[in-house]
């Protein structure tokens, strides 16, 4: 991560955001973003049901916020939404 083109190892005081969204570039969900340890930039992503999810390939990146309010994007990557075969009924 870079922040006006200086690498930024701890991201401790910053915020993340995450989202979902098709190739065509329709929102399928908001993920929740946490910090396991900002200090060493590792964070969990996650949603508790994603059942009504297309299956299909659908593409994320992480939205980062400092304390000044600037904002930087991770690389876009695609992901794979399969079909849930293990369920309640």
């Amino acid at each position: 991560m870079t922040d006006n083109g200086i690498a930024v190892p701890d991201l401790t005081g910053w915020t993340g955001s995450c989202q979902v969204r098709d190739l065509e570039g329709q929102l399928i969900d908001s993920l929740e973003f946490t910090w396991l340890d900002a200090s060493t930039r590792l964070c969990k992503l996650y949603k508790l049901s994603t059942a009504t999810w297309p299956v299909g390939i659908a593409e994320i990146d992480i939205e980062l916020t400092n304390s000044s309010g600037e904002i930087v994007s991770t690389d876009t990557v695609q992901i794979a939404i399969v079909k849930d075969i293990t369920r309640s009924v």
